[in-house]
């Protein structure tokens, strides 16, 4: 071992004066308004709705060609992705209105609404947002929608989030899938995923992974038959109060 230079004794100088700071954490308020912009992330299903994403149904709609019936309440391609449940075709001038007409009341509360930037063709689905991210302490998750029908709004979902400035702590990849409908806050420190069909034990475990940094308990409910999302049977209402399925519900979790 050689001697040590003047040139790297004032750098060795430098990183004691600057060292590396662990803490507070990268989810504490003050440092994420400071550095990001905003107090980003979530940590509850019952407080006040301060930022919303949303999308408003377009063309992509026009994919829906009733001449392809899977059932008689149901028309669908398999191979090109996409299905509609329902008689007749989708009324897109319809679901347009009504879509307006909750964004005001929304806007009228003071809510942010946020819209998808560019869709990928075809993805019918992308009104859904729920399920593409979930949102966390500091930031969102970008999750991994399983069937093909569902494949790729994770880009779009991506995209809008990075121009908002928004932290995305981890995006779900390799053989995991989860949606956002089968998540939910219990309170700041618990938080609760239905595994079924839609999100699977990968899946659930890197978004574990995220909570876990943060000091939260991930409990994982099984849900039975073709239960896709956890929002069916389990609802949060206010801090104490929960609209609940016990009959569908594990015992230990109901």
């Amino acid at each position: 071992m050689g001697a040590i230079t003047e040139g790297e004794w004032r750098y060795n100088q430098l990183i004691k004066l600057f060292p590396s700071e662990a803490d507070p954490p990268f989810e504490d308020s003050e440092q994420l308004e400071r550095w990001w912009g905003r107090k980003w992330g979530c940590t509850t299903d019952v407080g006040r709705l301060r930022i919303v994403l949303m999308h408003r149904l377009r063309s992509e709609v026009n994919i829906v060609d009733t001449s392809k019936r899977l059932d008689n309440r149901a028309f669908g391609d398999t191979q090109a992705g996409w299905y509609w449940r329902g008689v007749e075709g989708p009324d897109l001038a319809g679901m347009q209105a009504q879509h307006d007409a909750y964004t005001a009341l929304l806007k009228k509360e003071g809510v942010d609404v946020i819209y998808l930037d560019e869709i990928g063709a075809g993805r019918m689905k992308s009104c859904y947002t729920r399920d593409s991210c979930i949102a966390v302490g500091g930031g969102a998750i970008v999750t991994r929608l399983g069937p093909r029908i569902r494949r790729g709004e994770e880009r779009a979902v991506t995209r809008t989030l990075a121009r908002l400035g928004c932290p995305i702590l981890r995006t779900v990849s390799g053989s995991g899938v989860a949606e956002g409908g089968s998540f939910a806050w219990l309170n700041s420190k618990t938080a609760v995923i239905g595994l079924s069909s839609r999100v699977n034990e990968e899946g659930a475990r890197q978004v574990e992974e995220v909570l876990r940094s943060q000091g939260v308990e991930l409990l994982k409910v099984t849900l039975t038959g073709y239960r896709l999302h956890i929002d069916g049977l389990f609802v949060m209402l206010a801090p104490d109060l929960a609209l609940a399925s016990i009959t569908l519900l594990p015992f230990w979790f109901s």
